[in-house]
Order: structure tokens, then sequence, then C-alpha cells
């Protein structure tokens, strides 16, 4: 049963992480011989003033359409 832990900064709508999910989902599925009910991904979210990456505050990037 592979578990993916992904984190993420806050902002991101529900279905741009719904289509995350999928691909990463999609990416086990190319790689590793398990159904699909067995791909379990988890998006722990990060409020965007709790993250910085070289000393400076950072926003999420935008999601591509």
């Amino acid at each position: 049963m592979p578990i993916l832990n992904l984190t993420l900064m806050e902002g991101y709508d529900s279905q741009t992480k719904k289509d995350l999910s999928s691909r990463l989902t999609r990416a086990v599925l190319e790689t590793i011989d398990a159904p699909p009910e067995a791909v379990i991904v988890v998006i722990n979210e990060v409020p965007t003033d709790h993250y910085m990456r070289g000393g400076i505050r950072r926003a999420p990037g935008a999601a591509k359409s």
C-alpha cells in the first residue's frame, strides 16, 4: 500500500489538489504493481506565514490551467 505524503503551501483550490493527487496516483500505478484503491495520497497544508526559503517568505506557485 503506497502512501504519498505531500506538503503544500496553503492557497491551492480543491480542483488543483484533486488533479495533483490523481496525477501522483497515476505515477505510482505506472511504476508499482498496486491496485488503485491501495494508493493513498495525503496532502498537508502549511500556512504561507509558516514557510520560508532562503530566509524569505514565499508564495505558492500558480496552478497550471
